[in-house]
């Protein structure tokens, strides 16, 4: 299994910046939970959240978070912490086998809007649903947000890697 509290290959971003994003991400969640897309709130609340990756792509192209139980990890450093599980991002990706998030230059045009709507849709599974969030991730066929997970069915899980989409 990955140290989701190692730093990750070419992160290298201000953690006050990094801060921003995860609590602007925090709030399009909230509002992606609470609103309609056709409302100005939601509207909004999306908008600041691209707004909030313009100062990461000024210092990287990717942005890798590692996953615990309870915070969001760059750099060995928590930038994201939600103890409460409830209401927890990480706690929604990491009961599911995910260990480490990135997101790449281009996800806020298009599909962080889908990435929120996806951590939505798997906080309200029921228990005995057929698909989790794994499988909610592969059917968006994400391009611009990667994870990487382990097998939670196996004693001795190791991450399964990426593979490099085509062009």
């Amino acid at each position: 299994m990955t140290d989701a509290t190692a730093p990750l290959a070419g992160t290298t971003v201000d953690p006050q910046v990094a801060d921003a994003l995860m609590q602007a991400l925090v709030k399009g969640l909230r509002a992606t939970q609470l609103y309609l897309p056709n409302n100005p709130v939601y509207h909004q609340a999306l908008q600041n959240v691209r707004g909030a990756f313009a100062p990461v792509w000024q210092e990287t192209n990717e942005l890798a978070l590692g996953v615990t139980e309870s915070d969001f990890v760059l750099d060995k450093r928590a930038v994201l912490s939600q103890p409460n599980r409830g209401d927890s991002m990480p706690w929604v990706l990491f009961k599911d086998g995910v260990r480490t998030l990135t997101f790449l230059q281009g996800v806020e045009e298009g599909e962080i809007a889908r990435f929120l709507t996806v951590i939505h849709q798997a906080r309200t599974l029921p228990a005995d649903a057929n698909d989790d969030l794994l499988t909610l991730l592969w059917e968006q066929d994400f391009q611009y947000v990667r994870y990487d997970f382990v097998e939670l069915a196996s004693a001795d899980a190791v991450p399964i890697p990426r593979t490099e989409a085509p062009e």
